[in-house]
């Protein structure tokens, strides 16, 4: 005879006694995809976009009617978005639990290309798109603390 009795009357049955499934119970939706991943190469194909059309603008502005002086403003400005969309993309795979600020700085990144052509507006809206992603996949934008009651009694 067992001296510790079983806590409930169904951990005495053998059949309720082995655990009735070898997988683990289904995770929330949210743990279910990957958003970091989805986020790094979003952003990896919205930076390199973004890189491809600042060249493009560099060295084709000024025979499709630009100076050189604009061409190469527009093309320094994509060099400097879609060099922080690629380098914001890194730090999301590098550290997914904490892709919070990289996904801001992928966004803002992002929103700032339109203005050197955004990557032939692909790249743009593909960087803001994996911002969002890295933002909703951050596990430190779920973590809240819990909330304090207040007792008045």
């Amino acid at each position: 005879m067992d001296p510790y009795p079983p806590a409930s009357p169904l951990a005495a049955d053998p059949v309720y006694a082995e655990e009735p499934f070898d997988e683990p119970p289904p995770r929330a939706w949210r743990e279910r995809v990957d958003y970091a991943q989805w986020a790094f190469y979003g952003g990896l194909v919205g930076g390199v976009l973004i890189l491809v059309a600042a060249f493009v603008a560099a060295l084709f502005g000024p025979f499709l009617d630009a100076t050189w002086e604009q061409a190469m403003l527009i093309g320094l400005w994509g060099l400097v978005t879609g060099g922080a969309v690629i380098l914001a993309a890194l730090r999301v795979k590098e550290r997914p639990d904490a892709a919070a600020m990289p996904g801001l700085v992928m966004t803002a990144a992002g929103v700032l290309s339109f203005f050197a052509l955004g990557g032939f507006f692909l790249g743009g809206l593909a960087a803001i798109v994996a911002g969002v992603l890295a933002v909703a996949g951050s596990r430190s934008v779920w973590r809240m603390p819990a909330p304090r009651v207040r007792d008045y009694a």
